[in-house]
Protein backbone atom coordinates (compact mmCIF):
# COMPACT_ATOMS: atom_id res chain seq x y z
CA UNK A 1 0.00 0.00 0.00
CA UNK A 2 1.43 3.36 -0.99
CA UNK A 3 2.33 5.68 1.87
CA UNK A 4 3.68 8.70 0.04
CA UNK A 5 2.11 11.41 -2.07
CA UNK A 6 3.61 12.69 -5.27
CA UNK A 7 5.69 15.81 -4.83
CA UNK A 8 7.70 16.97 -1.83
CA UNK A 9 6.06 15.93 1.45
CA UNK A 10 5.84 18.65 4.10
CA UNK A 11 5.01 18.37 7.77
CA UNK A 12 1.86 20.38 8.40
CA UNK A 13 3.05 21.91 11.66
CA UNK A 14 6.66 22.76 10.82
CA UNK A 15 6.76 22.96 7.03
CA UNK A 16 9.81 20.69 7.05
CA UNK A 17 10.06 17.67 4.76
CA UNK A 18 8.03 14.84 6.28
CA UNK A 19 9.77 11.55 7.05
CA UNK A 20 7.34 9.16 5.41
CA UNK A 21 9.26 6.04 6.41
CA UNK A 22 10.48 6.99 9.88
CA UNK A 23 10.99 3.84 11.98
CA UNK A 24 8.92 3.30 15.10
CA UNK A 25 10.79 5.23 17.78
CA UNK A 26 12.16 3.90 21.05
CA UNK A 27 9.48 5.51 23.29
CA UNK A 28 6.77 3.83 21.23
CA UNK A 29 8.48 0.45 21.53
CA UNK A 30 8.98 0.93 25.27
CA UNK A 31 5.32 1.91 25.68
CA UNK A 32 4.17 -1.13 23.70
CA UNK A 33 6.43 -3.50 25.65
CA UNK A 34 5.27 -2.06 28.98
CA UNK A 35 1.59 -2.30 28.01
CA UNK A 36 1.91 -5.89 26.84
CA UNK A 37 3.88 -6.87 29.92
CA UNK A 38 1.25 -5.38 32.22
CA UNK A 39 -1.52 -7.03 30.20
CA UNK A 40 0.12 -10.46 30.43
CA UNK A 41 0.74 -9.98 34.17
CA UNK A 42 -2.87 -8.87 34.66
CA UNK A 43 -4.12 -11.92 32.79
CA UNK A 44 -2.11 -14.26 35.00
CA UNK A 45 -3.25 -12.47 38.16
CA UNK A 46 -6.87 -12.77 37.02
CA UNK A 47 -6.35 -16.49 36.48
CA UNK A 48 -7.12 -16.38 32.76
CA UNK A 49 -4.20 -18.39 31.38
CA UNK A 50 -5.72 -18.50 27.87
CA UNK A 51 -5.57 -14.72 27.55
CA UNK A 52 -2.02 -14.66 28.88
CA UNK A 53 -1.01 -17.30 26.35
CA UNK A 54 -2.76 -15.40 23.54
CA UNK A 55 -0.94 -12.21 24.50
CA UNK A 56 2.34 -14.10 24.62
CA UNK A 57 1.62 -15.35 21.11
CA UNK A 58 0.88 -11.76 20.10
CA UNK A 59 4.33 -10.75 21.34
CA UNK A 60 5.95 -13.55 19.31
CA UNK A 61 4.00 -12.51 16.21
CA UNK A 62 5.04 -8.91 16.80
CA UNK A 63 8.71 -9.89 16.98
CA UNK A 64 8.38 -11.93 13.78
CA UNK A 65 6.63 -9.10 11.96
CA UNK A 66 9.29 -6.67 13.12
CA UNK A 67 11.97 -9.01 11.84
CA UNK A 68 10.19 -9.23 8.49
CA UNK A 69 10.34 -5.48 8.02
CA UNK A 70 7.22 -3.89 9.57
CA UNK A 71 9.07 -0.94 11.06
CA UNK A 72 6.99 2.19 10.53
CA UNK A 73 4.15 3.31 12.74
CA UNK A 74 1.78 3.54 9.77
CA UNK A 75 2.39 -0.14 9.06
CA UNK A 76 1.85 -1.02 12.71
CA UNK A 77 -1.44 0.88 12.72
CA UNK A 78 -2.70 -0.91 9.60
CA UNK A 79 -1.74 -4.27 11.13
CA UNK A 80 -3.58 -3.39 14.38
CA UNK A 81 -6.73 -2.41 12.46
CA UNK A 82 -6.71 -5.67 10.52
CA UNK A 83 -5.94 -7.83 13.59
CA UNK A 84 -8.57 -6.29 15.82
CA UNK A 85 -11.59 -8.22 14.41
CA UNK A 86 -9.81 -11.51 15.18
CA UNK A 87 -9.35 -10.40 18.79
CA UNK A 88 -13.11 -9.83 18.97
CA UNK A 89 -13.57 -13.60 18.76
CA UNK A 90 -12.68 -13.70 22.47
CA UNK A 91 -15.15 -10.97 23.48
CA UNK A 92 -17.86 -11.53 26.07
CA UNK A 93 -20.64 -9.47 27.61
CA UNK A 94 -19.68 -6.26 29.34
CA UNK A 95 -18.82 -6.79 32.97
CA UNK A 96 -17.81 -10.45 32.38
CA UNK A 97 -14.22 -9.84 33.49
CA UNK A 98 -10.89 -9.36 31.81
CA UNK A 99 -11.00 -10.07 28.08
CA UNK A 100 -8.40 -10.17 25.35
CA UNK A 101 -10.30 -7.47 23.45
CA UNK A 102 -9.85 -5.06 26.35
CA UNK A 103 -6.17 -5.94 26.81
CA UNK A 104 -5.53 -5.59 23.09
CA UNK A 105 -7.32 -2.24 23.10
CA UNK A 106 -5.32 -0.95 26.06
CA UNK A 107 -2.06 -2.11 24.49
CA UNK A 108 -2.80 -0.48 21.14
CA UNK A 109 -4.06 2.65 22.91
CA UNK A 110 -0.78 2.92 24.83
CA UNK A 111 1.23 2.69 21.59
CA UNK A 112 -0.99 5.24 19.84
CA UNK A 113 -0.74 7.72 22.73
CA UNK A 114 3.05 7.37 22.78
CA UNK A 115 3.23 8.05 19.05
CA UNK A 116 0.82 10.99 19.28
CA UNK A 117 2.94 12.46 22.06
CA UNK A 118 5.88 12.42 19.66
CA UNK A 119 3.71 14.17 17.06
CA UNK A 120 2.50 16.82 19.50
CA UNK A 121 3.21 19.73 17.14
CA UNK A 122 1.00 18.20 14.44
CA UNK A 123 -1.74 17.37 16.95
CA UNK A 124 -1.59 20.84 18.52
CA UNK A 125 -1.91 22.47 15.09
CA UNK A 126 -5.13 20.56 14.32
CA UNK A 127 -6.83 19.91 17.64
CA UNK A 128 -8.76 23.19 17.78
CA UNK A 129 -10.90 22.34 14.76
CA UNK A 130 -14.53 21.65 15.79
CA UNK A 131 -14.51 17.87 15.27
CA UNK A 132 -11.21 17.06 17.05
CA UNK A 133 -12.16 19.39 19.88
CA UNK A 134 -15.56 17.70 20.24
CA UNK A 135 -13.85 14.30 20.47
CA UNK A 136 -11.51 15.53 23.21
CA UNK A 137 -14.46 17.07 25.05
CA UNK A 138 -16.36 13.76 24.87
CA UNK A 139 -13.47 11.91 26.52
CA UNK A 140 -13.23 14.63 29.18
CA UNK A 141 -16.91 14.61 30.05
CA UNK A 142 -16.99 10.80 30.19
CA UNK A 143 -14.02 10.82 32.56
CA UNK A 144 -15.64 13.42 34.85
CA UNK A 145 -18.92 11.51 34.86
CA UNK A 146 -17.09 8.24 35.61
CA UNK A 147 -15.19 9.68 38.56
CA UNK A 148 -18.40 10.99 40.13
CA UNK A 149 -20.45 7.82 39.53
CA UNK A 150 -21.27 4.91 41.80
CA UNK A 151 -19.14 2.62 39.61
CA UNK A 152 -15.99 4.60 38.78
CA UNK A 153 -14.04 1.53 37.62
CA UNK A 154 -16.70 0.55 35.08
CA UNK A 155 -16.97 4.19 34.02
CA UNK A 156 -13.24 4.48 33.43
CA UNK A 157 -13.30 1.29 31.33
CA UNK A 158 -16.06 2.84 29.18
CA UNK A 159 -13.97 6.02 28.96
CA UNK A 160 -10.99 3.97 27.76
CA UNK A 161 -13.14 2.48 24.99
CA UNK A 162 -14.04 5.96 23.78
CA UNK A 163 -10.44 7.14 24.21
CA UNK A 164 -9.25 4.33 21.94
CA UNK A 165 -11.63 5.41 19.20
CA UNK A 166 -10.61 9.05 19.61
CA UNK A 167 -6.94 8.07 19.47
CA UNK A 168 -7.64 6.25 16.19
CA UNK A 169 -9.05 9.51 14.79
CA UNK A 170 -6.00 11.53 15.83
CA UNK A 171 -3.58 8.88 14.55
CA UNK A 172 -5.21 8.82 11.10
CA UNK A 173 -5.35 12.62 11.08
CA UNK A 174 -1.66 12.91 11.99
CA UNK A 175 -0.62 10.24 9.48
CA UNK A 176 -2.43 12.18 6.77
CA UNK A 177 -1.06 15.54 7.88
CA UNK A 178 2.53 14.25 7.86
CA UNK A 179 2.00 12.39 4.57
CA UNK A 180 2.73 8.98 6.04
CA UNK A 181 -0.62 7.92 4.57
CA UNK A 182 -2.34 9.05 1.43
CA UNK A 183 -6.05 9.84 1.80
CA UNK A 184 -7.05 6.84 -0.32
CA UNK A 185 -5.06 4.61 2.06
CA UNK A 186 -7.61 5.37 4.79
CA UNK A 187 -10.27 3.72 2.62
CA UNK A 188 -7.90 0.81 1.98
CA UNK A 189 -7.60 0.37 5.77
CA UNK A 190 -11.38 0.44 6.26
CA UNK A 191 -11.82 -2.22 3.57
CA UNK A 192 -8.92 -4.41 4.74
CA UNK A 193 -10.13 -4.31 8.34
CA UNK A 194 -13.44 -5.79 7.21
CA UNK A 195 -12.10 -8.62 5.05
CA UNK A 196 -11.99 -11.10 7.94
CA UNK A 197 -15.44 -10.21 9.37
CA UNK A 198 -17.06 -10.41 5.93
CA UNK A 199 -15.48 -13.77 5.03
CA UNK A 200 -15.60 -15.40 8.47
CA UNK A 201 -19.31 -16.39 8.20
CA UNK A 202 -18.26 -18.92 5.54
CA UNK A 203 -16.77 -20.96 8.39
CA UNK A 204 -20.31 -21.45 9.61
CA UNK A 205 -20.63 -23.99 6.81
CA UNK A 206 -18.16 -26.23 8.67
CA UNK A 207 -19.63 -25.70 12.12
CA UNK A 208 -17.95 -22.54 13.42
CA UNK A 209 -20.28 -20.41 15.61
CA UNK A 210 -21.17 -17.35 13.53
CA UNK A 211 -24.71 -16.65 14.78
CA UNK A 212 -26.58 -16.05 18.02
CA UNK A 213 -30.18 -15.81 19.14
CA UNK A 214 -31.68 -12.34 19.33
CA UNK A 215 -35.36 -11.57 19.90
CA UNK A 216 -36.22 -15.19 19.04
CA UNK A 217 -34.45 -14.99 15.68
CA UNK A 218 -31.06 -16.24 14.51
CA UNK A 219 -28.75 -13.30 13.81
CA UNK A 220 -25.39 -13.33 12.01
CA UNK A 221 -22.59 -11.97 14.22
CA UNK A 222 -19.43 -13.13 12.39
CA UNK A 223 -16.37 -12.59 14.63
CA UNK A 224 -18.18 -10.21 16.98
CA UNK A 225 -19.96 -10.99 20.23
CA UNK A 226 -23.18 -9.32 19.05
CA UNK A 227 -24.78 -9.04 15.63
CA UNK A 228 -25.34 -5.30 16.22
CA UNK A 229 -21.56 -4.76 16.23
CA UNK A 230 -21.20 -6.63 12.95
CA UNK A 231 -24.11 -4.76 11.41
CA UNK A 232 -22.74 -1.29 12.14
CA UNK A 233 -19.27 -2.36 10.95
CA UNK A 234 -20.87 -3.39 7.64
CA UNK A 235 -22.76 -0.12 7.01
CA UNK A 236 -19.75 2.05 5.97
CA UNK A 237 -18.41 -0.79 3.81
CA UNK A 238 -21.80 -1.12 2.10
CA UNK A 239 -22.00 2.63 1.43
CA UNK A 240 -18.46 2.72 0.07
CA UNK A 241 -19.15 -0.27 -2.19
CA UNK A 242 -22.34 1.33 -3.52
CA UNK A 243 -20.50 4.59 -4.23
CA UNK A 244 -17.74 2.84 -6.15
CA UNK A 245 -20.26 0.67 -8.02
CA UNK A 246 -22.06 3.81 -9.18
CA UNK A 247 -18.87 5.63 -10.21
CA UNK A 248 -16.48 3.00 -11.52
CA UNK A 249 -16.27 0.99 -14.71
CA UNK A 250 -14.94 -2.36 -15.77
CA UNK A 251 -13.46 -4.79 -13.25
CA UNK A 252 -13.54 -2.24 -10.42
CA UNK A 253 -17.26 -1.72 -10.89
CA UNK A 254 -18.03 -5.45 -10.93
CA UNK A 255 -15.92 -5.97 -7.82
CA UNK A 256 -17.84 -3.19 -6.07
CA UNK A 257 -21.16 -4.72 -7.16
CA UNK A 258 -20.08 -8.08 -5.70
CA UNK A 259 -19.03 -6.46 -2.40
CA UNK A 260 -22.34 -4.58 -2.32
CA UNK A 261 -24.28 -7.82 -2.74
CA UNK A 262 -22.33 -9.73 -0.07
CA UNK A 263 -22.48 -6.93 2.51
CA UNK A 264 -26.19 -6.34 1.84
CA UNK A 265 -27.01 -10.01 2.41
CA UNK A 266 -24.91 -10.15 5.58
CA UNK A 267 -26.44 -6.91 6.86
CA UNK A 268 -29.92 -8.39 6.40
CA UNK A 269 -28.86 -11.56 8.23
CA UNK A 270 -27.66 -9.56 11.26
CA UNK A 271 -31.35 -8.87 12.00
CA UNK A 272 -30.35 -5.37 13.21
CA UNK A 273 -33.06 -2.92 12.22
CA UNK A 274 -31.16 0.16 13.40
CA UNK A 275 -28.30 -0.69 11.04
CA UNK A 276 -30.81 -1.43 8.27
CA UNK A 277 -32.30 2.03 8.65
CA UNK A 278 -28.85 3.65 8.76
CA UNK A 279 -27.83 1.69 5.67
CA UNK A 280 -30.98 2.65 3.75
CA UNK A 281 -30.60 6.34 4.62
CA UNK A 282 -26.92 6.30 3.71
CA UNK A 283 -27.45 4.36 0.46
CA UNK A 284 -30.16 6.75 -0.75
CA UNK A 285 -27.95 9.77 -0.01
CA UNK A 286 -24.97 8.20 -1.81
CA UNK A 287 -27.06 7.46 -4.88
CA UNK A 288 -28.60 10.94 -4.83
CA UNK A 289 -25.14 12.52 -4.69
CA UNK A 290 -23.68 10.46 -7.51
CA UNK A 291 -26.56 9.46 -9.77
CA UNK A 292 -30.21 10.38 -9.17
CA UNK A 293 -31.47 7.77 -11.60
CA UNK A 294 -29.78 5.09 -9.51
CA UNK A 295 -31.35 6.65 -6.40
CA UNK A 296 -34.83 6.16 -7.87
CA UNK A 297 -34.01 2.55 -8.74
CA UNK A 298 -32.64 2.02 -5.23
CA UNK A 299 -35.88 3.24 -3.66
CA UNK A 300 -37.86 0.78 -5.77
CA UNK A 301 -35.49 -2.08 -4.90
CA UNK A 302 -35.70 -1.30 -1.18
CA UNK A 303 -39.50 -1.28 -1.27
CA UNK A 304 -39.53 -4.65 -3.01
CA UNK A 305 -37.07 -6.05 -0.44
CA UNK A 306 -39.16 -4.74 2.48
CA UNK A 307 -42.24 -6.50 1.08
CA UNK A 308 -40.73 -9.77 -0.11
CA UNK A 309 -37.49 -10.71 1.74
CA UNK A 310 -38.55 -12.90 4.72
CA UNK A 311 -35.93 -11.75 7.30
CA UNK A 312 -36.81 -8.12 6.58
CA UNK A 313 -40.59 -8.55 6.55
CA UNK A 314 -40.56 -10.57 9.79
CA UNK A 315 -38.39 -8.03 11.63
CA UNK A 316 -40.56 -5.17 10.44
CA UNK A 317 -43.64 -7.06 11.62
CA UNK A 318 -41.98 -7.52 15.02
CA UNK A 319 -42.24 -3.75 15.54
CA UNK A 320 -45.95 -4.28 16.23
CA UNK A 321 -47.63 -6.68 18.66
CA UNK A 322 -48.53 -10.10 17.31
CA UNK A 323 -52.25 -10.47 16.53
CA UNK A 324 -51.99 -14.08 17.78
CA UNK A 325 -50.70 -12.86 21.16
CA UNK A 326 -52.26 -9.48 22.02
CA UNK A 327 -50.44 -9.42 25.37
CA UNK A 328 -47.01 -9.65 23.78
CA UNK A 329 -44.88 -6.51 23.75
CA UNK A 330 -43.62 -5.29 20.40
CA UNK A 331 -40.03 -4.21 19.93
CA UNK A 332 -41.10 -0.60 19.46
CA UNK A 333 -43.28 -0.70 22.58
CA UNK A 334 -40.38 -2.18 24.55
CA UNK A 335 -38.14 0.70 23.51
CA UNK A 336 -40.75 3.26 24.52
CA UNK A 337 -41.05 1.54 27.89
CA UNK A 338 -37.27 1.46 28.32
CA UNK A 339 -36.98 5.16 27.51
CA UNK A 340 -39.80 6.04 29.93
CA UNK A 341 -38.02 4.14 32.72
CA UNK A 342 -34.82 6.09 32.14
CA UNK A 343 -36.35 9.54 31.70
CA UNK A 344 -36.93 10.23 35.45
CA UNK A 345 -33.19 9.85 36.09
CA UNK A 346 -32.47 12.91 33.94
CA UNK A 347 -33.27 15.16 36.91
CA UNK A 348 -31.17 13.22 39.46
CA UNK A 349 -27.78 14.32 38.13
CA UNK A 350 -28.64 16.94 35.50
CA UNK A 351 -25.10 18.25 34.97
CA UNK A 352 -22.86 15.18 34.58
CA UNK A 353 -25.38 12.35 34.85
CA UNK A 354 -25.05 9.08 36.72
CA UNK A 355 -21.87 8.01 34.96
CA UNK A 356 -21.14 5.53 32.14
CA UNK A 357 -23.26 2.40 32.50
CA UNK A 358 -26.02 4.15 34.45
CA UNK A 359 -28.66 3.00 31.97
CA UNK A 360 -27.73 -0.62 32.59
CA UNK A 361 -27.61 -0.14 36.35
CA UNK A 362 -31.09 1.34 36.39
CA UNK A 363 -32.92 -1.09 34.12
CA UNK A 364 -30.58 -4.00 33.45
CA UNK A 365 -30.50 -3.06 29.76
CA UNK A 366 -28.79 -0.49 27.56
CA UNK A 367 -30.76 2.63 26.67
CA UNK A 368 -31.16 1.73 22.96
CA UNK A 369 -31.07 5.47 22.22
CA UNK A 370 -27.72 7.22 22.18
CA UNK A 371 -29.22 10.65 22.77
CA UNK A 372 -31.00 9.48 25.93
CA UNK A 373 -27.98 7.41 26.94
CA UNK A 374 -25.72 10.47 26.72
CA UNK A 375 -28.15 12.55 28.80
CA UNK A 376 -28.66 9.89 31.50
CA UNK A 377 -25.00 8.86 31.79
CA UNK A 378 -23.19 12.16 31.24
CA UNK A 379 -25.88 14.74 31.99
CA UNK A 380 -26.70 17.93 30.15
CA UNK A 381 -23.03 18.64 29.53
CA UNK A 382 -22.45 15.23 27.94
CA UNK A 383 -25.63 15.48 25.88
CA UNK A 384 -24.51 18.85 24.50
CA UNK A 385 -21.04 17.49 23.71
CA UNK A 386 -22.52 14.45 21.95
CA UNK A 387 -24.75 16.65 19.79
CA UNK A 388 -21.72 18.83 19.05
CA UNK A 389 -19.78 15.73 17.96
CA UNK A 390 -22.55 14.51 15.64
CA UNK A 391 -23.10 17.92 14.07
CA UNK A 392 -19.36 18.49 13.67
CA UNK A 393 -19.07 15.11 11.94
CA UNK A 394 -21.86 16.00 9.53
CA UNK A 395 -20.38 19.45 8.92
CA UNK A 396 -16.84 18.30 8.17
CA UNK A 397 -18.03 15.37 6.03
CA UNK A 398 -20.20 17.58 3.84
CA UNK A 399 -17.53 20.28 3.61
CA UNK A 400 -15.15 17.58 2.40
CA UNK A 401 -17.67 16.46 -0.21
CA UNK A 402 -18.21 20.02 -1.42
CA UNK A 403 -14.47 20.34 -1.98
CA UNK A 404 -14.63 17.65 -4.64
CA UNK A 405 -14.63 19.51 -7.96
CA UNK A 406 -18.00 19.51 -9.70
CA UNK A 407 -16.56 17.80 -12.76
CA UNK A 408 -15.73 14.79 -10.58
CA UNK A 409 -18.93 14.60 -8.53
CA UNK A 410 -21.47 13.49 -11.10
CA UNK A 411 -19.39 11.83 -13.81
CA UNK A 412 -18.17 8.32 -14.24
CA UNK A 413 -14.46 8.09 -13.58
CA UNK A 414 -12.57 5.54 -15.62
CA UNK A 415 -12.02 3.06 -12.82
CA UNK A 416 -9.40 1.09 -14.74
CA UNK A 417 -7.26 4.19 -15.31
CA UNK A 418 -7.94 6.16 -12.10
CA UNK A 419 -8.87 3.65 -9.39
CA UNK A 420 -7.53 5.74 -6.50
CA UNK A 421 -9.45 8.85 -7.56
CA UNK A 422 -12.59 6.79 -8.10
CA UNK A 423 -12.29 5.20 -4.66
CA UNK A 424 -11.53 8.53 -2.96
CA UNK A 425 -14.45 10.42 -4.48
CA UNK A 426 -16.75 7.49 -3.74
CA UNK A 427 -15.39 7.35 -0.20
CA UNK A 428 -16.10 11.04 0.39
CA UNK A 429 -19.68 10.60 -0.86
CA UNK A 430 -20.07 7.56 1.39
CA UNK A 431 -18.66 9.44 4.40
CA UNK A 432 -21.02 12.39 3.87
CA UNK A 433 -23.96 9.98 3.68
CA UNK A 434 -22.71 7.96 6.65
CA UNK A 435 -22.50 11.04 8.87
CA UNK A 436 -26.25 11.53 8.45
CA UNK A 437 -26.96 7.80 8.76
CA UNK A 438 -25.17 7.74 12.13
CA UNK A 439 -27.44 10.46 13.50
CA UNK A 440 -30.47 8.43 12.42
CA UNK A 441 -29.12 5.09 13.68
CA UNK A 442 -28.29 6.58 17.09
CA UNK A 443 -32.01 7.00 17.78
CA UNK A 444 -32.47 3.29 18.42
CA UNK A 445 -28.96 1.93 19.10
CA UNK A 446 -26.07 2.02 21.60
CA UNK A 447 -23.11 3.35 19.63
CA UNK A 448 -21.55 6.13 21.65
CA UNK A 449 -19.10 3.90 23.56
CA UNK A 450 -19.09 0.91 21.18
CA UNK A 451 -15.42 0.47 20.31
CA UNK A 452 -16.17 -1.60 17.18
CA UNK A 453 -18.31 1.23 15.84
CA UNK A 454 -15.69 3.84 16.77
CA UNK A 455 -12.87 1.97 14.99
CA UNK A 456 -15.03 1.65 11.88
CA UNK A 457 -16.32 5.23 11.88
CA UNK A 458 -13.68 7.67 13.07
CA UNK A 459 -11.05 6.92 10.39
CA UNK A 460 -13.60 8.04 7.78
CA UNK A 461 -14.25 11.27 9.65
CA UNK A 462 -10.48 11.81 9.96
CA UNK A 463 -10.27 11.48 6.17
CA UNK A 464 -13.04 14.04 5.81
CA UNK A 465 -11.19 16.34 8.23
CA UNK A 466 -8.06 16.19 6.06
CA UNK A 467 -9.96 16.83 2.82
CA UNK A 468 -11.92 19.71 4.35
CA UNK A 469 -8.71 21.48 5.38
CA UNK A 470 -6.25 20.33 2.69
CA UNK A 471 -4.37 22.66 0.39
CA UNK A 472 -6.26 22.84 -2.96
CA UNK A 473 -3.20 21.74 -4.90
CA UNK A 474 -2.68 18.70 -2.66
CA UNK A 475 -6.34 17.79 -2.95
CA UNK A 476 -6.34 18.07 -6.73
CA UNK A 477 -3.23 15.91 -6.89
CA UNK A 478 -4.99 13.21 -4.88
CA UNK A 479 -8.19 13.37 -6.91
CA UNK A 480 -6.39 13.42 -10.23
CA UNK A 481 -7.67 14.85 -13.51
CA UNK A 482 -11.25 14.16 -14.44
CA UNK A 483 -11.74 12.00 -17.50
CA UNK A 484 -15.49 12.00 -18.04
CA UNK A 485 -17.05 10.05 -20.84
CA UNK A 486 -20.66 10.70 -20.07
CA UNK A 487 -22.45 13.06 -17.75
CA UNK A 488 -24.94 11.59 -15.32
CA UNK A 489 -28.44 13.01 -14.96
Amino acid sequence: MATEMAGPARDLATGDPAETSRPVSRPVLIGAAAALSLAILGAFVSGDVKIAAALGALVVVGVLVWGLGLRTFAQFFVAACCARPLVDLTAGPRGSGLALTELFGVGVLAVMLCWLALQWRVVAARILAPLPLALVALVGVYLLAAVGSTDPVGGIIATLRITTGVAVFFVVDALLATRRLRPVNVLHIVLLANVIPVLYPLLGLVGAPVTHQKDDVTALRSVYFLSNNFAFALVPVLLLAIAVAVRARGRMQWTAVAVTGVTFVELVLTQTRGAWIAGVVGALIVCALLNRAVAVAAIAALLVAALTVPPITSRIANLASSPDDPYSQSSFAWRLDQWSRLTPDLTVNPVLGGGPGQSNRLTGKEAHNDYLKAAVETGGVGFAVYLWLLLASVSVSWRAWRRVPRDLRRVRALGARAPDATLLVGGLAATAAYSVAVMVGAIGENLIDNVTYLWATLPLFALAQWVASADPEDLRRELGPAEPEEAQP
